[in-house]
């Protein structure tokens, strides 16, 4: 069925308030953002946004997700080195960090972005894996066994996140990536 401009008119208002958010979550950061500030900035009353997110943590779910889709291709750098890859995924993070920073501090507290997060993290423990095996594949290295590559991926993912919240400069992270995917040997007990 075709939209009408009624679900037109949806879309873009959604677009607006989200791009209020954004600038507002990313600029200020999500604690010290009103709903009132978001909608004043996007140019709508308060009620209005309340239409459109439930509440604060749907607001930055939908301003997450769509920040990490419009950065995908750092997922995705097709770079052929794998530390030059994790540098991409730290620059992501690091460009959202006061986003991730606010999901990290309501954990306890919202059920919601305690769902997200964990999902999230499945999802990039995947990949983060998937990304590991064909760089030894390509080194002619034998796989990790898979409690050793879960090792690997938590150890890769405390790296990112440490990288991102300490504000290290590029270089460093491109050091630490470095040192990360050297050390990528399976062990006698593989």
């Amino acid at each position: 069925m075709p939209r009408n401009r009624a679900d037109v008119e949806r879309d873009a208002k959604q677009e607006e308030i989200l791009d209020a958010a954004s600038r507002l979550f990313l600029a200020d950061g999500v604690e010290t953002t009103s709903m009132t500030k978001v909608a004043s900035a996007a140019g709508v009353a308060k009620n209005t946004v309340y239409w459109y997110f439930k509440d604060k943590d749907a607001l930055l779910l939908a301003v997450l997700g769509r920040e990490l889709r419009l950065a995908s291709g750092a997922w995705e750098v097709q770079a052929p080195d794998l530390a030059d890859r994790m540098v991409a995924v730290v620059g992501l993070f690091a460009r959202i960090d006061r986003l991730s920073s606010a999901v990290h501090a309501r954990l306890r507290t919202s059920p919601l972005l305690a769902e997200w997060h964990a999902r999230f993290h499945a999802g990039s423990d995947r990949w983060l894996g998937r990304e590991i095996e064909v760089h030894l594949r390509s080194q002619g290295q034998q796989p990790l066994a898979p409690e050793e590559l879960a090792a690997v991926v938590r150890i890769w993912t405390y790296a990112i996140e440490g990288l991102v919240a300490h504000e290290a400069p590029v270089d460093e992270v491109r050091r630490v990536c470095r040192v990360l995917v050297a050390q990528l040997r399976p062990t006698a007990a593989s």
